[in-house]
């Protein structure tokens, strides 16, 4: 009995310490946001689209994206398995002025299949004329509409151009180095 309660305290101090050297720390930090998973409730409150990793790309650093500039949206939709799919509709968000521009007019979501926003040489959906100047890490708020899920709104953060988003189309035209 004594011996089986020293191995149970062996083995959840070595889990601690294997847990701790994984917290990263400041050497050990990535420049990638986290991984963020939402789904959109239908009236039958099951999960209609997830959506994963939504980001506002951002310039990069040191600059800031200026006001009136236009900044891309990436991630991924993904339509409930077994449904009949849906449609991305409109993307909006209050620190946008202008009418965002959405590739095609809608994006399709075929029943259970990851449709991703980039398209390899930029984004799917456009964010127009930014109200107020802003710096990578700041969060803005988005609203997406499904034809069927509905609408539902979302705290996505803006994403500075470094690290594994240096890979992703930039910005548009509209960034300025700090003051």
């Amino acid at each position: 009995m004594i011996f089986q309660r020293f191995w149970w305290i062996v083995a959840l101090t070595a889990g601690g310490v294997v847990l701790a050297g994984c917290s990263g720390g400041a050497s050990g930090r990535r420049e990638e946001s986290r991984v963020v998973t939402t789904s959109v409730p239908s009236p039958e409150r099951t999960p209609q689209v997830k959506i994963r990793n939504l980001i506002v790309l951002g310039p990069e650093p040191p600059a800031e994206l200026a006001a009136g500039a236009d900044a891309p949206v990436y991630g991924t939709l993904i339509a409930r398995m077994g449904g009949p799919g849906d449609k991305l509709v409109a993307v909006a968000s209050p620190d946008f002025a202008g009418v965002t521009d959405i590739k095609g007019r809608v994006i399709a979501l075929p029943a259970g299949e990851g449709v991703s926003l980039n398209t390899g040489s930029g984004s799917k959906v456009v964010l127009k004329g930014l109200r107020k100047a802003v710096h990578g890490g700041a969060y803005t708020t988005l609203k997406l509409r499904f034809e069927r899920a509905g609408e539902m709104s979302q705290r996505v953060q803006i994403v500075p151009r470094q690290g594994h988003y240096r890979t992703f189309s930039p910005a548009p035209a509209g960034t300025k180095p700090p003051a």
